[in-house]
């Protein structure tokens, strides 16, 4: 299975871009409930469009892949991404 870096620079060697989003699968640390298609947006820009749309805003990669980690600070893990460069809702 790839890391989310590596299916990172994939994207970025594909699309010659940086993905603004991440479609995650998060699981709750307290229950260990799993929810799938959570959006992160790779960014702390808040957009009033998408807004309702995003479970979690981070500063970029590195907060993404920070929160793959149980001592995150948050209440949840990622478990896994897969990169957007726009949300079809």
């Amino acid at each position: 299975m790839k890391t989310i870096k590596e299916k990172y620079h994939e994207y970025v060697e594909r699309h010659n871009f940086e993905p603004k989003f991440a479609e995650c699968t998060i699981q709750f640390k307290d229950n260990g409930d799993k929810m799938a298609e959570q959006i992160i947006k790779l960014s702390c820009e808040v957009d009033d469009d998408d807004d309702d749309l995003i479970f979690y805003y981070a500063t970029g990669i590195r907060e993404l892949e920070s929160l793959t980690k149980q001592d995150n600070g948050q209440d949840f893990v990622v478990l896994t991404a897969e990169f957007l460069d726009k949300l079809y809702i």
